[in-house]
């Protein structure tokens, strides 16, 4: 995409005289966040594999996506593909009937 634009701006007046004002505009871009596509699977059954197939975007194209979980209980494992997806897995034993907290981040760097 362009990143500058050559403008030019002319005025006239009642009489037909004209005058000419040209500027160069330059737009910079900005880096937005990416965000979770996905939807999350919120409950898991005790002896059963779960599983979260985690997507995500992000409006700068070219992004280097980065998904990581800050907050994980011990039976659950997180795998970044390295391509914005990951794969949250995993199977609950009884002892780990309840709620459990879960975080995840995706970062563009």
């Amino acid at each position: 995409t362009q990143s500058s634009y050559a403008v030019t701006v002319r005025i006239t007046d009642g009489g037909g005289l004209t005058r000419d004002e040209s500027f160069t505009l330059s737009v910079t871009d900005q880096n937005e966040a990416p965000s979770f596509v996905s939807s999350a699977v919120t409950g898991a059954t005790e002896d059963t594999a779960y599983s979260y197939s985690i997507t995500t975007t992000d409006p700068d194209a070219g992004a280097t996506l980065t998904i990581t979980a800050p907050t994980l209980p011990a039976w659950l494992t997180l795998t970044d593909n390295g391509d914005g997806t990951a794969t949250l897995s995993g199977t609950p034993t009884n002892a780990e009937v309840g709620n459990h907290a879960v975080s995840l981040q995706v970062s563009d760097g």
